[in-house]
């Protein structure tokens, strides 16, 4: 399954809640919308957020320099 980018909310703009994934369709932890503002990362495995940002595509971002930080 490819997505479109490198980080993909899964459901955003439609959703409350959903799977982070990467392009290559590989699920890395889910988001949640709080209040209507703020989008939140949580990653497999654990129980709370560990990013929060107002903006979609800015979370994106943030998560990928995660996801390559996990990976180094």
């Amino acid at each position: 399954m490819q997505l479109p980018y490198p980080i993909n909310l899964l459901g955003a703009y439609e959703l409350e809640a959903g799977d982070v994934a990467t392009q290559d369709g590989e699920i890395i932890g889910t988001w949640t919308l709080i209040h209507g503002a703020l989008y939140d990362f949580t990653p497999m495995g654990d129980d709370q957020p560990i990013l929060t940002d107002p903006f979609v595509w800015r979370l994106c971002n943030r998560i990928g320099e995660w996801l390559e930080a996990q990976e180094a």
